[in-house]
């Protein structure tokens, strides 16, 4: 079985590109979306309320659920209570992505895509034998991210921070660059001329040895 990891900052298409992907009949992990779903788990929210309900106001909404917007605002302020979230959430996130990959693999599937916004920053490439990068200029990153819902351009900023990385060092590891600010057309096009290519590469590295290389990797490392 084959992983491609699919990365880019904060709006440089991500979940449009996972969207055209599932529609060609593949499988996707979204790390996101599985935070999502995380923190509306009751132990979850048990340890994000006992972390944080003293220090985010109104951060628990009337029916009891995690006030995202309000938790989102004081951790971007906070980095260090952000690494704290994120040290709670990533081994339960590994967990939900290595039963993705097992349960792909029982079934016999000849690919499956891993959306990782920070790959490059925590390592995560190692994992994948091919990593898919999205990219658009500022502006239009821009104007894409501001849109949403309580977005600001200094939370924007925080976020682009978190995803630095040295582009030179890591450039080797990508597989494919697409420009999203093509369009959608244009992204189908590039994915499917990709993974014809891929189909015909004798790939030596599969799940699970190169994810096992990795989770040893981060066991050595774990502050990489």
């Amino acid at each position: 079985m084959i992983v491609i990891g699919i990365t880019g900052e904060i709006g440089t298409g991500k979940t449009k590109t996972t969207q055209i992907l599932k529609k060609m009949g593949y499988r996707v992990f979204s790390s996101d979306e599985c935070c999502k779903r995380l923190i509306k788990e009751k132990n979850v929210k048990k340890s994000i309320r006992f972390l944080f309900e003293n220090k985010v106001k109104k951060m628990i909404t009337n029916n009891y659920e995690i006030n995202t917007i309000k938790l989102g605002e004081y951790l971007f302020n906070n980095p260090k209570d952000l690494n704290k979230l994120e040290s709670l959430l990533h081994p339960l996130v590994k967990q939900k992505e290595t039963q993705f990959l097992k349960q792909a693999s029982i079934i016999r599937e000849k690919t499956v895509f891993l959306d990782i916004p920070i790959m490059f920053v925590n390592k995560n490439f190692m994992k994948c034998d091919f990593i898919i990068n999205l990219s658009v200029n500022k502006q239009i990153q821009k104007k894409r991210v501001i849109s949403r819902p309580q977005m600001t351009e200094k939370k924007l900023e925080n976020i682009l921070i978190r995803q630095k990385y040295d582009r030179k060092k890591y450039f080797r590891h990508i597989s494919l660059n697409i420009n999203t600010g093509n369009g959608t057309f244009f992204v189908l096009k590039k994915v499917k001329e990709f993974l014809k290519k891929v189909k015909k590469k004798k790939i030596i590295k599969v799940w699970p040895q190169k994810y096992i290389y990795f989770n040893n990797y981060e066991k050595n490392n774990p502050r990489y």
